[in-house]
């Protein structure tokens, strides 16, 4: 073989080797800073996860406080809507009692005429 072409061999081999080498480690440095930026990634969802899930549970235990708050609510609701239904009852008593007095009133004053036109006659005045 000519020595020309052993070292161009040699220089092509060595040379390719250095490459391979220098591409590998470049390879694998960004393969770590993937990583690192992954883990990292994967730590800041972590937290957000967490943060999400205490706010989920802080949001449940407000609708279950809220709920609890309508249900009192709806409670004293039917208990006022109760109360009114007797006022109205007691109310439309009232007016019948009133009526009933104020017609009593005039039969009384309608007695006492009647009694004072009977009296006049029988005194004959």
């Amino acid at each position: 073989m000519n020595p020309l072409k052993l070292f161009e061999k040699w220089i092509s081999e060595h040379g390719s080797a250095a490459i391979l080498r220098d591409h590998n480690a470049l390879l694998k440095s960004q393969k770590e800073a993937l990583e690192s930026e992954l883990k990292s990634q994967k730590s800041a969802l972590e937290l957000k996860i967490s943060e999400l899930e205490l706010k989920l549970k802080k949001t449940e235990f407000d609708r279950d406080e809220f709920k609890a708050k309508a249900d009192d609510l709806q409670a004293h609701l039917d208990n006022a809507r109760k109360e009114i239904e007797t006022l109205n009852k007691i109310r439309a008593e009232l007016k019948d009692q009133t009526q009933l007095q104020h017609r009593i009133v005039l039969l009384e004053t309608a007695n006492k005429h009647l009694e004072a036109q009977l009296r006049s006659r029988l005194l004959g005045f």
